[in-house]
């Protein structure tokens, strides 16, 4: 995605936290798209008062929800200085709008391919199967397929 992309919608999810907040009487808090984010769509960081986002979730129908779900991380802590996923939490979340779970509730290819895109390396048999990493594998593994030995694919 190109950086004029990117950083529209982190205007606009921006945008949603500024109105959040001021709706719900909350500090600022700063959206931040980073790549650091490989497995999860968002995160709260409390320390900086930040939502750190996926790129690779921009653009697709979960962007709205995922930012009000970190949100809701903002708002339980704030409001009953509790973190994670609890009954404080479970309302807040609906209290903002977003789906009170802690997954994310796509499609598995849909998932798949956010995974496959943020991760650095990815691995493959000969027969095409193939398993996204995050950091270099020290020792050979095997397809749980084929039983085949994997070879690597990409690499950063």
């Amino acid at each position: 995605m190109k950086y004029e992309e990117t950083r529209q919608y982190e205007m606009l999810a921006q945008a949603l936290v500024n109105n959040l907040a001021e709706k719900h009487l909350l500090k600022p808090i700063t959206v931040v798209v980073t790549g650091k984010l490989t497995r999860k769509f968002g995160l709260a960081v409390y320390r900086q008062r930040e939502i750190h986002l996926n790129p690779h979730l921009l653009g697709t129908s979960e962007l709205d929800d995922t930012v009000r779900h970190e949100f809701a991380h903002f708002l339980a802590k704030d409001r009953y200085g509790e973190g994670g996923h609890g009954k404080k939490w479970q309302y807040c979340a609906r209290l903002v709008g977003a789906r009170p779970t802690t997954y994310v509730d796509v499609s598995l290819a849909a998932a798949q391919e956010v995974i496959k895109a943020s991760s650095k390396y990815q691995y493959g048999c000969e027969l095409g199967c193939t398993y996204p990493a995050y950091r270099r594998w020290r020792r050979t593994s095997l397809c749980t397929k084929h039983r085949l030995p994997l070879s690597m694919l990409r690499e950063p």
